[in-house]
């Protein structure tokens, strides 16, 4: 990908000074209630939230490449996104927005843009590249920072591509992450409940957070399975499967009714509820949430139904 120059997209300053980042979150991370679905930015930590209060505020952020600012929201918790080439736009999040600086504003690489908000840990930096389809079998859900989603740190150069990868929090060589799991036949990936529009306004923030559902991989530890509860079927949560349930890429119509025992995780599993779930057809799920303890699983009066 080339700048308006012509030349080769290059990232040549970090987000925030690099002897600032504590670690960087990769694509892909689940939050409740924020990330039902895997998120489509990365995170630059300055502070570990195991270990805190700590000083939030005032860190500086800088342009990551040249480029003109497209838009940028002044609030106190605002974000910024910048046009790098004719196809590709970065953005940042949790910042504050330097006064001085209008949309249409010219940036220089390193140039300072704001400083963090104090909200989070970090500061949120995604890559929005028009040339990326990340290919979800609903796409019309999706705005295109999640449709178009870049891996940030393949942009900078040596060697900070190196010195920024290494303080990456994930196991095993891939650091970018990783943001679709949508795998049509199957009951793997997003799964939205039936009756929400199919379009991006409709399926993102807070009122549709509740009525979502993921089968996907854990961005820290990308073996481990995570079933995403948003609400309705039972209280928001993120769990694991013990190693003798079925993938959920495995699990397709043939299977029939599946039961998945989700996991609590951490210093120790803990064993807190069954998920009955059956694929009736391509882009159809029924699922119904059992406590631990109970006899044979039958679908009932609270199965609900999802889609992609």
């Amino acid at each position: 990908m080339t700048s308006s120059d012509g030349a080769p997209l290059q990232f040549t300053a970090a987000p925030i000074p690099i002897e600032q980042i504590l670690w960087i979150v990769p694509l892909g991370a689940l939050e409740i209630p924020g990330h039902i679905a895997p998120s489509d930015h990365v995170y630059f930590y300055f502070a570990d939230p195991d270990h805190c209060p700590c000083n939030l505020e005032n860190h500086p952020v800088s342009a990551m490449s040249d480029g003109q600012v497209l838009r940028g929201d002044r609030s106190a918790d605002g974000s910024l996104t910048i046009r790098a080439t004719s196809k590709i736009d970065y953005y940042y999040g949790h910042i504050r927005v330097r006064a001085d600086l209008p949309d249409g504003a010219r940036v220089r690489a390193g140039e300072q843009i704001g400083v963090s908000s104090g909200i989070g840990y970090g500061v949120d930096v995604g890559v929005i590249n028009s040339d990326v389809n990340q290919g979800f079998l609903r796409p019309s859900r999706y705005a295109p920072e999640t449709n178009n989603c870049d891996q940030p740190l393949h942009f900078f150069t040596q060697p900070l591509r190196d010195q920024l990868t290494a303080l990456v929090k994930r196991e095993g060589p891939d650091k970018d992450g990783r943001i679709n799991f949508d795998r049509a036949g199957t009951v793997a990936g997003n799964w939205f409940l039936e009756g929400l529009p199919a379009d991006r306004e409709s399926s993102s923030g807070p009122g549709a957070w509740p009525k979502m559902l993921t089968f996907v991989y854990d961005n820290f530890k990308p073996t481990e399975v995570r079933v995403v509860i948003g609400g309705t079927i039972d209280v928001a949560g993120i769990y694991t499967i013990p190693a003798t349930d079925p993938l959920p890429e495995n699990i397709t119509q043939a299977n029939g009714a599946t039961i998945l025992h989700l996991l609590g995780f951490g210093p120790r599993l803990f064993d807190s509820r069954r998920l009955l779930v059956q694929l009736l057809n391509a882009s159809t799920l029924r699922v119904e949430k059992f406590a631990v303890g109970t006899g044979d699983l039958i679908f009932d009066a609270g199965a609900q139904t999802y889609v992609r």
